[in-house]
């Protein structure tokens, strides 16, 4: 088995179904129309690498073009706008069209420990997370922004569990632990709880913030230590 130390989800990672060439695309998302220029543009980059490739060899389609993004649906963004398409349409012309239909959650990994991939407690947690993610601000971010934002995220997929991780909140030169910035974020959520839990009887949604916080007092609770110790 493959591993870094104190790795979260390699898969979501370089190493994994992610595409590096695509970081310094510059395609943002505070507005669907800025979202879908950046989208139209970088199916028109062309890429070095690809270029390198060719397109064909011994009479043999090697690829679609040599740009960036072959097509729309290459952009390996964590969250994507969608809309279903008509016949002939591309995903960023439907979205023009109709606006945003829903949206695409791809910042995910598998439970290991579930035969299905997921388990209850998860699937309550993406919907407590997803109501927050509408209801809380969201300033616009730029493409510097958008940078230092996903070098946390890498941060903490290859580095999660090591003791004294700490990320910078948007480019800001500061650091913070991340136990810090995880409980900060779970306290918002826990408002979001508590009128879940109003609306539907029980307490089902304030246990998954208990369950889940923990991990960042005691990283040895999550997926990624406990895979690591069923091999031992």
């Amino acid at each position: 088995m493959y591993y870094l130390p104190y790795a979260t989800s390699l898969r979501l990672s370089d190493l994994g179904y992610t595409n590096k060439s695509q970081s310094n695309l510059g395609i943002t998302f505070n507005d669907l129309h800025e979202y879908v220029a950046g989208l139209k543009r970088a199916i028109k980059t062309p890429s070095e690498e690809y270029v390198q490739i060719g397109l064909e060899k011994d009479g043999k389609r090697l690829q679609i073009n040599s740009n960036v993004l072959q097509i729309e649906n290459e952009l390996y963004a964590p969250i994507r706008p969608k809309r279903v398409t008509r016949s002939g349409e591309s995903p960023s012309d439907a979205l023009l069209r109709g606006g945003i239909e829903y949206i695409e959650v791809r910042s995910l990994d598998i439970n290991p420990f579930s035969p299905i991939g997921v388990d209850e407690q998860q699937v309550r947690f993406l919907d407590l997370f997803m109501v927050w993610c509408v209801l809380a601000d969201a300033p616009e971010m730029s493409s510097s922004e958008l940078l230092c934002t996903r070098a946390n995220w890498n941060r903490v997929i290859l580095e999660g569990r090591k003791p004294g991780l700490t990320l910078g909140i948007g480019c800001e030169t500061a650091q913070f632990p991340l136990p810090k910035v995880g409980k900060d974020l779970f306290r918002d959520l826990r408002r979001v709880a508590q009128t879940l839990d109003s609306i539907h009887g029980g307490e089902d949604y304030q246990k998954v913030c208990d369950e889940l916080v923990a991990c960042f007092d005691n990283p040895e609770l999550t997926f990624s230590a406990r895979i690591l110790r069923s091999n031992d």
